[in-house]
């Protein structure tokens, strides 16, 4: 599943346009300080695992992948069986309008039927048969458990799709939550900012340009606080929907937006990617089972041996001793001549489905490829962009404490004190997004990789 970075914060919930728009909106309206990354909400509130836990059991995708998986051990069994004895047992009862050598049917002998002689008998008999040997018994078998690591691999890689989506929602709603305390705050602080900048022009201290520019601020700031709220509204049912929670207004969730470094190498993460992925491990279980199909297709134009073994016995009387016993034993060596060209072309057909499956392995090679690729440049832009912000942020404390002091002494106006509050705050805000883009990155890469990135050192990515 690949993902685009040219949006790289709100975009990715899939919200509406005017809420991606919110972040730079609100960084020009705030003048305080940007709340720091969720850490901890209420009691009862899921952690990430236990919302990936929840979705685990929950999920309608992964409960129809199980399903799948159950058929094949079915489908598994189901060929195996071809290939065992086969036994049957029947009983049958019989009555005539009258015996069928008429008025010998009461002078029956030893030896001769009921049936010949009876208007009521019992037919009793019991077949045994085996297929000796065929040469579909060997592919057939292993196409069946091919289709088992087929399926297995599917149920994996829709786990893996369900965690890299659940995950994203996530995070989505931890950000979406973080975006409404920040348009809250900016709405406060623009309603603020607008009735200082009246009383300012009544003193003459300001002019009506300063005014009319901060009402208009303050009515944005209205309009943004709406659309976060709908926003997290919005990022929470997502959640829902991917964890299968019944109620979405009572999902609650707690977590950080931090995130340890990882260790990104582009050549091994190629290489995860390559062993570990399940849908190329799912292809080539699939090859596995067409070429498997190729055999079995080829086994209808060659011969094949059985042996059957039957015996039947009749009597008039449920209870009496059989009057008549027979059996039966056959041995069948069949040779196939021509079936008008009907085997020919399963056969073509077969290795046509093998061919298929090999053009589409490529085809899901080279999307993984691209995709742990961009994930890992993402991860590295990401890295990157948290260190520089975090300098930046580092230096606009320092601008403030400056500007700060300033002001106590009368050095300099209340506008540019808030300047320069604006510029803590933006470097903060930008600060968050990257933080929340990183956790988006490292779980596009987890995803494409197949399994988890390794903590703990340094995002630095190698290799072309």
């Amino acid at each position: 599943m690949t993902r685009t970075f040219e949006c790289p914060i709100l975009s990715r919930l899939s919200l509406d346009s005017g809420y991606r728009g919110l972040a730079s909106i609100v960084v020009a309206l705030m003048l305080g300080g940007v709340a720091q990354p969720v850490s901890s909400a209420a009691d009862g509130s899921l952690t990430l695992g236990q919302a990936l836990e929840y979705a685990r059991k929950h999920s309608p995708q992964l409960r129809g992948a199980e399903a799948a998986v159950d058929a094949a051990h079915g489908q598994q069994w189901e060929t195996l069986g071809e290939f065992l004895p086969q036994m049957h047992w029947n009983m049958q009862f019989t009555r005539n309008s009258k015996a069928p050598l008429g008025s010998l049917a009461g002078g029956g002998g030893s030896g001769i039927r009921p049936s010949f002689t009876s208007q009521e008998f019992y037919s009793d008999s019991l077949a045994i048969s085996q297929k000796v040997f065929t040469w579909k018994m060997a592919p057939a078998l292993r196409a069946s458990q091919a289709n088992v690591r087929r399926t297995v691999e599917d149920r994996m890689a829709a786990e893996n799709d369900l965690t890299h989506d659940a995950t994203t929602a996530f995070y989505g709603l931890l950000y979406a939550r973080q975006t409404v305390v920040i348009a809250e705050r900016a709405e406060s602080v623009a309603r603020t900012t607008h009735e200082t900048s009246e009383k300012l022009y009544k003193e003459g201290k300001a002019s009506s340009f300063d005014v009319s520019r901060a009402k208009v601020r303050w009515v944005n700031s209205r309009t943004d606080v709406i659309r976060a709220r709908n926003g997290l509204r919005l990022a929470r049912e997502r959640l829902a929907v991917l964890l299968g929670w019944n109620d979405a207004g009572a999902l609650e969730i707690q977590g950080s937006l931090e995130r340890p470094p990882a260790a990104i190498d582009l050549a091994g993460s190629l290489d995860r990617a390559e062993k570990d992925r399940p849908e190329l491990v799912s292809i080539r279980a699939q090859q596995t089972l067409l070429r498997s199909n190729v055999e079995v297709a080829r086994s209808f134009l060659i011969p094949s041996v059985s042996a059957g073994f039957s015996y039947q016995f009749e009597d008039p009387s449920l209870t009496s001793s059989p009057d008549y016993k027979a059996w039966a034993a056959t041995a069948t060596l069949a040779v196939p001549l021509f079936d008008g060209l009907t085997s020919y072309g399963r056969l073509s057909a077969a290795r046509a489905q093998v061919r298929r499956s090999q053009a589409a392995e490529q085809q899901i090679r080279e999307a993984i490829d691209l995709e742990v690729r961009q994930a890992v440049l993402s991860l590295g832009e990401a890295g990157e962009r948290i260190e520089a912000q975090r300098e930046n942020v580092s230096t606009a404390k320092e601008n403030l404490r400056i500007a700060q002091e300033r002001f106590r002494l009368g050095l300099l106006s209340l506008l540019d004190l808030k300047d320069a509050e604006l510029t803590l705050t933006q470097a903060e805000t930008a600060h968050a997004e990257a933080l929340f883009h990183y956790q988006l990155a490292a779980t596009d890469l987890e995803h494409a990789m197949g399994g988890p990135i390794e903590p703990g050192r340094e995002s630095t990515p190698k290799g072309d």
